[in-house]
This record gives C-alpha cells, structure tokens and sequence, in this order.
C-alpha cells in the first residue's frame, strides 16, 4: 500500500470526527435560533432578509476558517 493510500492515524481520525461534530452541532443550533428569530420575533421582510444574509455570511466566513480555507486571509494586517 502506498504512502498516500494509507489509514489516518486513530488521533487524526477522533479529532476530525470531533471537529466535523462541533461543527454539525453549531450548524443546528444557528439554524435553529434563526428559525425561532424568523417565526416568533415580527419584523419587518427586509430587516428579515437583511438578517437573514448577515447570519448566511457570517455562517460562510466561519466555516472556511474551521476548514483553514480563510485562515491566511485572516492573518493578513493592513498597513
């Protein structure tokens, strides 16, 4: 079997496991505190959409940078 083909060791497989957990876990309950935010809290549709989007994006930014895809956009220092 070739280097590249070969089974993750048990600790890289139980901290992937639990960081994909954490995440699912995180996703649900955003999920859900926008749907109680959506059904139960009156709004007007655009503030609704408006925070709607911020949460979408906010979700977006923060699962590129659990996944490192943002992190060397986020070390990056202006001036």
């Amino acid at each position: 079997m070739s280097a590249g083909l070969r089974a993750a060791k048990p600790e890289n497989r139980e901290a992937h496991s639990t960081m994909l957990i954490h995440i699912a876990v995180v996703l649900i309950v955003v999920g859900i505190l926008l749907w109680i935010v959506n059904r139960f809290i009156p709004m007007e549709d655009s503030v609704q959409w408006i925070l709607n989007a911020a949460v979408v994006i906010a979700v977006i930014l923060w699962l590129l940078n659990a996944f490192r895809v943002f992190h060397s956009v986020s070390e990056m220092h202006m001036g």
